[in-house]
């Protein structure tokens, strides 16, 4: 298991992801850079490789069960809860998803009513007098 860290080269991905999750102690790795190596090449953007890794500590402290020694306590069930917040934080943060009116303007009006044939927007379910009692 390799682990690297330099906080000087922080241009580098592997170490700003290292910085994001939190794995920057080398004596209690969480990560290796093997692992992180590769998340990055099977996911696109940052955020969702720093979500990732996030979710794996998760999968490697699930295993691990809470416990005592003596005045020492380790409890793996917070960990795993700090780590599956911080991969839906990275997530939120990769998300671009806003609400869209579809048009204010009567020529988008038209033009998405055009568009309907080609199947590239989705049909609108309101309708004028949709609430009208018909009895």
């Amino acid at each position: 298991m390799t682990f690297t860290y330099t906080e000087a080269a922080l241009n580098i991905e592997l170490n700003k992801i290292r910085l994001y999750i939190g794995d920057t102690e080398s004596s209690d790795p969480l990560l290796s850079d093997e692992e992180i190596a590769l998340v990055q090449s099977d996911f696109s953007s940052f955020t969702r490789r720093c979500a990732e890794c996030c979710r794996l500590v998760c999968v490697k402290t699930i295993r691990r069960v809470d416990g005592k020694f003596g005045n020492l306590t380790e409890k793996s069930s917070q960990i795993f809860d700090r780590y599956k917040a911080r991969a839906d934080y990275f997530d939120s943060q990769g998300s671009a998803s806003y609400p869209w009116s579809g048009g204010i303007y009567q020529s988008d009006k038209d033009e998405n009513e055009t568009a309907q044939d080609e199947l590239t927007i989705v049909a609108s379910k309101f309708r004028k007098g949709q609430m009208d009692n018909t009895q």
